[in-house]
C-alpha cells in the first residue's frame, strides 16, 4: 500500500513503472507466504500430537516392607545356623530352632513368622543382592546342603531315619523349600542374581542336594 502511495504521488513515468513493479513483486511474495503457511497446517508433521515430557524423577521400584525385614532377620540370625551346623558337626547336624522363613523366603509370609518376612519381587530380589547379608545367606545356604549331602553318608542317628532317607530338616518345613527353590528359578529371578555367582552357586548346591 505505501508503494502504491508512492507511486501515485511519482511524476516522472519511469518511476511509476519501477514502483508498480515493486509493488507487485511484494504482493506475489506475500502469496506465496500465505500458500507456503497454508500447506504447513495441512501437513501430517504438523498434525502430530506432542510427544508427552519425560518426568523429572523416573520411578523407582518399591522394595517390599517383608523384604527389608528379612534383612534384619538375617543379619541376627544366619551366623548361629552357621555356627549350630559345625558345632554339631556336618555329618551329625539337624535342624531343631524356628529360623526356616529366613534361609528360603518366599511370596508368601510363614503364617508362624512373627516377622512377617518375603520376598515378593524382582525389586526385592534385587535388593537383597545388593544387601548386607548376602555373604552370610551365601554361607548358609552352602554348609546347609553341605549337611545334606553329608547325612545321606553319614551314621544313624538316635530317633532318626535311616541316613539315606533322613532330610534333617522337619516335615514342616518341606513345603517352604519346595516354594522358594521354585519361585528362586523362574527367569526373572535369574537373571536377577546374575551379578553374584556365589551366591548363585550356593543356592544351586543346596537344590541339588535337596533333589538328591
Amino acid at each position: 500500500e505505501q508503494l502504491l502511495a508512492s507511486a501515485k504521488g511519482a511524476k516522472d513515468p519511469e518511476e511509476v513503472k519501477a514502483i508498480r513493479a515493486k509493488a507487485l513483486e511484494c504482493i506475489e511474495r506475500a502469496e506465496l507466504l500465505k500458500q507456503s503457511n497454508a500447506l504447513q497446517s495441512t501437513s501430517p508433521l504438523a498434525a502430530t500430537p506432542k510427544q508427552p515430557e519425560l518426568p523429572l524423577f523416573p520411578s523407582v521400584p518399591v522394595v517390599s516392607p517383608g523384604t527389608h525385614r528379612l534383612i534384619k532377620a538375617q543379619s541376627e540370625k544366619l551366623h548361629r545356623i552357621c555356627d549350630a551346623v559345625r558345632a554339631a558337626g556336618i555329618e551329625n547336624y539337624v535342624k531343631t530352632d524356628h529360623w526356616a522363613w529366613y534361609v528360603w523366603p518366599t511370596r508368601a509370609p510363614g503364617a508362624a513368622d512373627h516377622l512377617q518376612v518375603s520376598v515378593a519381587s524382582v525389586a526385592d530380589v534385587h535388593h537383597v543382592m545388593k544387601g548386607p547379608t548376602l555373604d552370610a545367606w551365601t554361607e548358609t545356604l552352602d554348609v546347609l546342603a553341605q549337611a545334606l549331602l553329608a547325612r545321606c553318608r553319614g551314621g544313624q542317628l538316635p530317633g532318626r531315619p535311616s541316613p539315606n532317607l533322613d532330610m534333617i530338616f522337619p516335615s514342616q518345613d518341606y513345603d517352604r523349600i519346595d516354594r522358594f527353590i521354585d519361585e528362586w528359578t523362574i527367569p526373572e529371578y535369574r537373571e536377577a542374581t546374575n551379578a553374584q555367582p556365589a551366591f548363585r552357586a550356593a543356592f544351586d548346591s543346596f537344590a541339588s542336594a535337596w533333589a538328591a
